[in-house]
């Protein structure tokens, strides 16, 4: 037991101790100073202090951050470089003091690191970056227009898509005025896909409308938003221009619709009166009614909706036309059109007051044209549901017409 503790025994066991804890010393200083090098990606810079009436070229004005951002390599303490993620890391520029244009040192004060346990002073030794330019233009806006155009995708199998209105608007743009200026060459657009649009979406919209109805779908306040080019920020904004707020789709459900009465047979010269000329009349597809002849087979009509047919209807007749070496040509067509389209303006108007109510001589452009259009898709259909065909020939003085029969 003496031996154990023999003086030269506790001398060896104290130089062991002294060099374990050389060692551990020795560890825990080299692991506390080893450099390391590290590198971050995408970290944001904002500034600060712009001057009144200024901004810079590519800053998000909202939260002062500029679109473009900077990759840093710092060289430090392995273990506090090790502590920092990549997004707890910025920069904050100072704009106060500084000319138009100018290339900004990032260094220690406008280095920011949100990690409480890393001190940058005490980690970092250098700071390297790519050239970064900060420069500082006039503060400029501008109303840009704004093109709707024709939404993408489709609806589904029970709805077609008729129009959408409005079909212009204007976004209220501030920026750089070098900015701007890159707009005056570039048309802003937003679309809207249909493919969004649930079946049980249009399904509610529509719970009122018959076949063959129109209706209006209001889009959505979260689809409302426009995308500008670089060097704006790459996030989409509000529409800001007060019409957005009737942007809608004009829907209809597609139906074949009856023509609820026989259509006036009109005769027209071409290019010579010839009054002793007249139409033979065929009992089974015409009916004569105070010297004046009708088609009454019936006519179905699709690709227009109930309200538009209920207002153009009236106006239908068929017209013949003669033509040089007695050539016949026959064609459905609608009189006294521009008082339809009137009419066709008040009914939709008066069944959608609410739609209208901010903006009614707009809507009534719209509705014209979407009134034209319909006269211009309008199909003429015969009791088979197949195209409307017609053959004429003459006979003394007698057109015959008769429904041109495709097998």
């Amino acid at each position: 037991m003496k031996k154990m503790f023999s003086p030269d025994t506790k001398q060896r066991w104290q130089r062991l101790l002294f060099s374990f804890l050389g060692a551990c010393f020795l560890w825990w200083y080299v692991y506390e100073n080893l450099m390391s090098v590290k590198v971050f990606t995408d970290v944001p810079v904002y500034v600060r202090n712009i001057p009144p009436g200024k901004t810079i070229t590519g800053l998000q004005k909202e939260i002062g951050r500029l679109n473009q951002v900077i990759t840093l390599t710092l060289k430090g303490r392995k273990r506090d470089l090790e502590r920092i993620q990549n997004d707890q890391i910025e920069v904050a520029i100072d704009a106060s003091d500084k000319g138009p244009i100018w290339n900004e040192k990032i260094t220690f004060d406008n280095l920011r690191c949100f990690n409480p346990d890393v001190s940058l002073q005490k980690s970092i030794l250098t700071i390297d970056h790519p050239p970064l330019q900060i420069q500082i233009s006039g503060m400029t806006s501008r109303d840009v227009p704004l093109s709707i155009l024709r939404p993408s995708g489709s609806f589904p199998k029970a709805y077609s898509l008729v129009d959408i209105w409005p079909k212009r608007l204007y976004q209220h743009v501030e920026g750089a005025e070098d900015s701007l200026s890159i707009l005056r060459s570039k048309q802003l657009s937003i679309s809207f896909d249909l493919n969004r649009i649930s079946k049980q979406e249009l399904d509610h919209a529509s719970e009122d409308v018959p076949n063959g109805g129109e209706f209006f779908y209001k889009i959505p306040d979260n689809w409302k938003q426009v995308l500008l080019p670089p060097p704006f920020p790459q996030e989409p904004v509000k529409l800001d221009d007060a019409d957005a707020n009737h942007l809608m789709l004009f829907v209809l459900k597609p139906a074949i619709l009856p023509i609820p009465q026989p259509l006036l047979v009109s005769i027209s010269h071409l290019p010579v009166p010839q009054e002793n000329i007249s139409i033979a009349l065929q009992p089974n597809s015409m009916l004569k009614n105070k010297d004046q002849i009708y088609w009454k087979s019936p006519v179905f009509v699709q690709d227009v909706s109930a309200e538009f047919l209920s207002v153009i209807a009236p106006h239908l007749q068929m017209n013949v036309y003669i033509g040089q070496k007695d050539n016949i040509t026959i064609a459905i067509e609608a009189a006294n059109i521009h008082r339809a389209e009137r009419k066709y303006i008040e009914v939709i108007m008066q069944k959608n007051p609410e739609l209208f109510k901010d903006a009614e001589q707009a809507a009534k452009n719209q509705l014209g044209i979407h009134f034209w259009k319909q006269l211009k898709n309008m199909t003429f259909l015969n009791e088979k549901k197949r195209t409307l065909k017609f053959e004429a020939s003459m006979q003394d003085d007698k057109i015959l017409i008769e429904e041109e029969v495709i097998s």
